[in-house]
């Protein structure tokens, strides 16, 4: 299964749109980072973004909010 890349509305950088074991959206940057925390995993249609550890050897991205430059802007309060 593949995400659809989206674009970020501030900053313009391609996203993908996961949800988090905890059910909330998250954006992650839609190119695996070796430094990312989060791996995917698929249930069912939907993307879930994992945490990892080190040890973790396959693709792992970064969430959106840690490099987007606008991020301080969309933080809620």
């Amino acid at each position: 299964m593949t995400l659809q890349a989206t674009s970020c509305r501030s900053c313009g950088a391609e996203i993908l749109w996961v949800k988090t074991t905890k059910d909330k959206n998250m954006p992650l940057d839609a190119e695996p980072s070796g430094a990312g925390e989060f791996a995917l995993e698929w249930e069912g249609e939907q993307a879930i973004a994992r945490k990892v550890g080190q040890g973790y050897t396959g693709d792992r991205y970064t969430c959106h909010f840690v490099t987007c430059p606008d991020a301080k802007k969309w933080r809620r309060s």
